[in-house]
């Protein structure tokens, strides 16, 4: 294992367009709770007034007052499986799904365990999987995940797997990641292979993890006090010590460009270069969007768009950041000089 303190470069902000919805310009409510994005382009996320769908102009409100299925406003997790089903948690311990414009009931309050429950995953099988936690007599957190199959959530064991172990990330290839401890396992074709994490101290990874376009697999880690981001590239784990706090999400743009939201403090972005390195990389992070821009960020979920653009869903509500292009004039694209001073523009629109 490497380890590199990660200092972040100076922040992206002028080259990134951001723009912000709350109530004040249609937002139902201003906690986001989820995000997802469905192939028709929508984005679609989850507050505590319902579920919104979003075309880029218009909010579109799902909730209580409109829709029969829906019994509690306060929603989390929104998730867009492969086949564009949207699927969400209840505060009430309902979990509903969105498919072909009908709202269906999957999983009715006491059906299973009371607890709260996890975002969910993509099933490799090809619907959606989630776990719920509960303590045992000495405190410590047990796992159980849910698998949907036939209609309904039953229980999902994997023979040889800790209970204190849960899922974070569903690869390409169908293999499911399990975090817990400083050990990763990854489950395939029924066995059970396991990684661990060395250089990193007794610590615990944590909740989200996420498998790039190259198949690095990226998370965070945090032992003590001390939060890292691991990479595990070609069998080898990358180390970088996070001075700003614990890694909340991932997700990666059109450009194969990562971005990595740190709880409450902001989102950042790691460059395609750095992504496809080989070898350890210094000053990993950039900062895109920090809490002097939105002050309640939260757990900062991720989505991208098919125009290169990411989503953020915060609790002080939508952003989404563009790229710009800024091009530079000078004397080699025909310039007199390299010094420019300020000039107006005519009403031909020349300069």
């Amino acid at each position: 294992t490497t380890i590199i303190f990660s200092t972040p470069l100076p922040d992206l902000k002028a080259q990134i367009r951001i723009d912000q919805w709350t109530t004040d310009n249609g937002l139902p409510q201003n906690s986001v709770t989820g995000i997802a994005t469905t192939p028709d382009g929508y984005i679609w996320f989850t507050t505590n007034e319902g579920l919104v769908r979003f075309d880029g102009v218009r909010f579109k409100v799902f909730n209580k007052s409109n829709t029969p299925e829906i019994t509690n406003n306060r929603m989390s997790a929104a998730f867009a499986d492969k086949s564009g089903t949207i699927w969400m948690h209840t505060e009430e311990g309902e979990t509903l799904c969105y498919e072909n414009g009908v709202f269906k009931i999957a999983m009715k309050p006491g059906e299973i365990q009371s607890g709260v429950p996890s975002g969910f995953f993509p099933d490799p099988l090809g619907r959606v999987i989630f776990y719920l936690a509960e303590k045992d007599y000495r405190g410590q957190n047990l796992y159980k995940h849910y698998r949907y199959a036939d209609g309904k959530f039953a229980p999902f064991t994997i023979d040889g797997l800790p209970t204190e172990c849960y899922l974070v990330l569903t690869d390409r290839e169908g293999g499911l990641w399990f975090g817990g401890g400083n050990t990763l396992r990854r489950y395939k074709d029924g066995g059970l292979k396991s990684f661990d994490l060395p250089g990193v101290g007794n610590g615990d990874t944590d909740k989200r993890a996420y498998q790039d376009r190259e198949g690095s697999i990226w998370l965070g880690y945090a032992e003590g006090q001390r939060d890292f981001l691991l990479r595990l590239k070609d069998g080898r784990i990358d180390s970088f010590r996070l001075t700003a706090g614990p890694v909340s999400y991932f997700s990666e743009d059109v450009r194969g460009n990562l971005w990595v939201s740190l709880f409450n403090n902001g989102v950042y972005q790691i460059n395609t270069k750095s992504v496809i390195a080989n070898g350890p990389i210094n000053n990993l992070l950039r900062p895109v969007l920090l809490v002097d821009n939105v002050s309640k960020i939260g757990i900062g979920y991720l989505c991208p768009d098919r125009e290169g653009g990411m989503w953020v869903g915060t609790n002080e509500g939508l952003v989404r950041m563009m790229p710009q292009t800024l091009r530079v004039f000078s004397k080699a694209d025909g310039l007199p000089e390299d010094n420019v001073y300020p000039r107006s523009e005519e009403h031909t629109s020349e300069l």
